[in-house]
């Protein structure tokens, strides 16, 4: 599988260097004020769950890069803050591509590119006012080392929640396990299935001050979970 990962890799990044893929354009004119980033991640086996279209990774039971999101206290956004210059240039991230495809891969589709490229114009453009996160190198390889440092599903593992299709866990245990390892709450997302009458976790959030550290989000993040806290959350494994 690593090898065909690598040829992937340098198909990608040779046709990036024949012309073959252009660069993608990130104008949008979005205002960068913001307060805090979300570092979001997504567990596949929840997003992907009766999505026949998805993409699971190769590896089971991971949880997986989403985004690096800055927010704006009691709002969304910003988004798009780009200008008809800016644009998203894969062969800038030649260096950790083999990373980003492991950590941050796209659920779509097998070519995580399109992914990226959204994810830097809608979120990196706005996010590159910091001075951690000033370049499109810098923005990618720190949610990488975000991810390494504060690796959602090895929290859950660490105190013992682990992924399974028979049992649920009570909202508390999530909110636990992040308090004690990270000193945070974490904001949960989840899905209803109808058919089964549950929920089912599918992301997980947490915010980030501009010096990329956890920190508490303000009581309006809250308000976005998808999640009852007076129903089981389930948190499925590999179907």
């Amino acid at each position: 599988m690593k090898m065909i990962q690598y040829f992937i890799n340098m198909m990608l990044l040779f046709a990036v260097a024949a012309g073959s893929i252009s660069d993608f354009n990130c104008g949008g004119g979005g205002v960068p004020n913001f307060d805090h980033l979300l570092f979001v991640q997504q567990h596949p086996e929840g997003v992907c769950y009766a999505n026949p279209s998805c993409v699971l990774p190769q590896t089971s039971n991971i949880w997986t890069i989403h985004g690096l999101w800055p927010s704006e206290l009691g709002t969304e956004g910003p988004n798009f803050c780009g200008d008809s210059s800016t644009v998203f240039n894969i062969s800038l991230l030649e260096d950790i591509i083999a990373d980003l495809e492991s950590s941050w891969p796209s659920l779509e589709d097998r070519y995580s590119q399109t992914f990226w490229s959204h994810e830097w114009c809608k979120h990196g453009t706005c996010a590159r006012y910091d001075s951690y996160l000033n370049t499109e190198y810098k923005f990618f390889s720190s949610a990488l080392k975000l991810y390494e440092q504060y690796n959602f599903g090895d929290i859950l593992l660490h105190y013992n929640i682990k992924p399974t299709n028979s049992t649920g866990y009570k909202s508390d245990s999530f909110y636990s396990a992040f308090n004690d390892a990270i000193h945070v709450k974490p904001l949960l997302e989840c899905k209803y299935l109808k058919d089964q009458n549950r929920q089912i976790l599918y992301q997980i959030s947490i915010c980030i001050n501009k010096s990329l550290k956890p920190t508490p989000c303000d009581a309006s993040i809250y308000k976005r979970s998808s999640c009852w806290t007076t129903e089981d959350i389930y948190y499925y494994s590999r179907f």
